[in-house]
């Protein structure tokens, strides 16, 4: 969007650093700065959601718009803040062109409800008003009609109501600033949102950066190994900087016992670091509920400790959380009177991102649309109670899978391929503790 002097567009890779000079700038200090690198680091950080202003005529950052996910009353909702012009182009409507250009970016996304803490009289013309009057209520007690909010269409029953929870960065100082060399991963794809909701920030060792391509290595989340991982569209790069990363890490004393690419780099590898058994595996998210299904009412949710989901898994190869596993959420299920024939797992390997695991159907009851009818569920609620997005992970090949999760509205967004290196893999009786302290050299 162009409005007048300036143009408005999404925040874009090589964008953090100019981002971080607006706000100091326009605040006079770096306290506004430091919550943008934060909330960057949160489960509510949306990609998409990042705006700068730009001016037409030498290309220079001069604003920025930042919407977040906050949760009111149990249903999701839009933080808008900060806001911040830099002082040479305050009262020249470039704060103005923002905020109309996201408002309008949120509609179209389906969003419904924007919440704001400021000038009544400068965020009125917007449409926003007195957050009370759309039963809204906030942490801000003293803050009167300065917290407002702003009701996005007019679709019946009307957006949450119900007190706004914001995210952990904007209710104090940062006491823990997000990981340094995960910050520099998010610069260099800002717009990533697998980075953004499946890799831990507090697990990212030697990031290496080469324009948009970005190796690193990390604790693998659910094999519990030093893994090196590398994304990006220059195949050159990622071979290269895979090889170097997993160089560096041997040095180090930290071996490196698998690696991930995207597909159809793994054949370019070099020989020694050429994983001889590779699985295809692809990345889905979705940000919204999908419709509800005729025979959702079956599925219930499952203690953890019934002895039936694990006899379910033995029918699943790829099942891999398990009762007792401590990042699973919530287990649901469908019966078949007293025998167990779907469930499906809610688990956060990030917390606040709810991650659809350990789907399975038994085979006497597969084609009836059940495991549909439990990742419905999960995800629907899950989004419901605020989540910024819900997602999950499955093997290449599996077709039926695939067209599930395309029935839910789900987005394929990475095609990656993992392995060991030769040489590398565990026994398959090995104690997982025995093997992180045996490649991490206990530093994980």
């Amino acid at each position: 969007m162009t409005s007048g002097e300036v143009r408005v567009r999404v925040e874009g890779p090589g964008d953090a650093d100019a981002v971080r000079a607006v706000e100091t700038a326009a605040f006079g200090r770096p306290d506004e700065a430091d919550l943008v690198d934060a909330l960057r680091a949160d489960a509510c950080w949306v990609p998409g959601w990042s705006f700068v202003a730009e001016s037409v005529e030498t290309g220079e950052v001069v604003g920025h718009l930042l919407f977040t996910r906050l949760v009111v009353g149990g249903g999701p909702a839009v933080s808008l803040a900060p806001l911040a012009v830099v002082p040479s182009w305050q009262r020249r409507g470039v704060g103005s062109a923002l905020v109309r250009a996201g408002v309008a970016a949120l509609a179209d996304a389906g969003e419904r409800l924007v919440v704001v803490l400021g000038e009544p009289a400068y965020y009125g013309r917007f449409g926003f008003g007195p957050a009370a009057a759309l039963g809204v209520t906030g942490p801000f007690d003293d803050a009167g009609d300065a917290f407002q909010a702003l009701r996005l269409d007019d679709r019946s029953p009307g957006p949450p109501m119900g007190e706004a929870s914001y995210p952990a960065p904007f209710l104090g100082p940062v006491s823990d600033p997000p990981s340094a060399p995960y910050s520099v991963l998010v610069a260099a794809r800002p717009d990533d949102v697998w980075l953004r909701y499946d890799v831990d920030p507090g697990k990212v060792q030697d990031p290496r950066v080469d324009g948009s391509v970005v190796a690193w290595t990390s604790r693998h989340p659910i094999r519990r190994v030093a893994w090196v991982t590398a994304v990006g569209e220059d195949a050159d790069a990622v071979t290269r900087m895979v090889a170097d990363e997993i160089a560096a890490a041997d040095g180090s004393g930290m071996p490196v016992s698998g690696v991930t690419v995207p597909q159809g780099l793994h054949a370019r590898l070099p020989d020694a670091v050429r994983p001889p058994t590779p699985d295809d595996w692809t990345w889905w998210y979705s940000y919204s509920a999908p419709a509800v299904r005729p025979r959702e009412s079956a599925v219930v949710d499952l203690d953890p400790a019934d002895p039936r989901i694990l006899d379910l898994l033995e029918h699943s190869s790829s099942a891999y959380v398990f009762p007792g596993d401590e990042k699973i959420k919530r287990w649901v299920g469908v019966f078949d009177g007293e025998l167990l024939v779907a469930c499906a797992a809610h688990v956060e390997h990030i917390p606040g991102v709810p991650h659809l695991a350990s789907v399975c159907t038994r085979p006497s009851h597969r084609g009836r649309g059940l495991a549909g009818d439990v990742c419905s569920v999960l995800t629907r609620d899950a989004l419901a109670a605020g989540a910024p997005v819900v997602t999950l992970g499955m093997y290449a090949s599996n077709d039926v899978a695939r067209k599930v999760y395309d029935r839910l509205g789900f987005t394929l967004d990475k095609a990656f391929t993992s392995g060991w290196l030769p040489g590398r893999k565990p026994p398959e009786d090995a104690d997982p503790n025995d093997v992180l302290a045996a490649d991490a050299g206990g530093t994980w």
